[in-house]
């Protein structure tokens, strides 16, 4: 499981010039993991609790089935006081 606390440093605001670019060079500028956190409570406890930290209240993910799995994990393991709403990626 990746250690979400890694990016908590490089957390912050995002600007315009920051991401005005960003479709040009692809991918992601967010840390990104190909974890899913609902095989553990553990998992899905340091999930909740790093989105907490950061102050996050609206989560939305765009995946398939595990990502929108996790997402409905967020929501319910977080007493909904982290709103979430899934996007289904296209093939």
């Amino acid at each position: 499981m990746v250690d979400a606390r890694r990016y908590l440093k490089k957390s912050g605001p995002l600007r315009i010039e920051d991401v005005s670019r960003i479709h040009l060079d692809g991918g992601s500028m967010l840390g990104t993991a190909r974890d899913n956190p609902t095989k553990s409570e553990q998992a899905i406890g340091a999930v909740i609790n790093t989105l907490r930290s950061l102050g996050v209240t609206h989560l939305v993910t765009i995946g398939g089935d595990d990502t929108a799995l996790s997402s409905s994990y967020v929501a319910i393991n977080s007493d909904q006081q982290i709103h979430t709403v899934h996007v289904a990626e296209n093939h």
